[in-house]
């Protein structure tokens, strides 16, 4: 049984080395390696932003999104549908207290100094692809 639990989790690494990843993933990478935050904090603590940002790139797929979640009325335009889909990614951070940057400690001098060097790598790292 271990045997088989290892042979899954091994193809499972594969097959996320070898997959395109989106712009919360490829952001929160150079947030662990400077400031040592975990990947999913990261992500919590990114993903109302960078959907916010990634809409006009994809508004229909982000409008699918929320309207799978049952939040899109038929009376709503796409970008009302995205703008409630932020809204719930921002309130469910809230409920699950997902901290700030400042309340783990980042400091905005060191946070500043390195943003260029993190944007960089938010760009090479992996198989960055802006969702489209």
């Amino acid at each position: 049984c271990k045997i088989v639990a290892y042979a899954w989790s091994t193809l499972a690494g594969m097959v996320f080395s070898n997959s395109s990843v989106t712009l919360v993933n490829g952001m929160s990478r150079p947030i662990d390696a400077h400031f040592h935050i975990a990947d999913g904090i990261s992500n919590a603590m990114l993903l109302a932003k960078t959907t916010n940002f990634s809409i006009r790139s994809s508004e229909g797929r982000y409008a699918e999104c929320d309207s799978l979640q049952g939040g899109a009325k038929s009376t709503e335009s796409k970008s009302e549908t995205c703008q409630k889909l932020v809204m719930n990614l921002q309130r469910l951070q809230g409920q699950l207290i997902v901290p700030s940057p400042e309340k783990l400690g980042f400091c905005k001098t060191s946070y500043f100094k390195n943003l260029p060097t993190m944007a960089k790598q938010a760009l090479t790292l992996g198989h960055l692809k802006i969702t489209h």
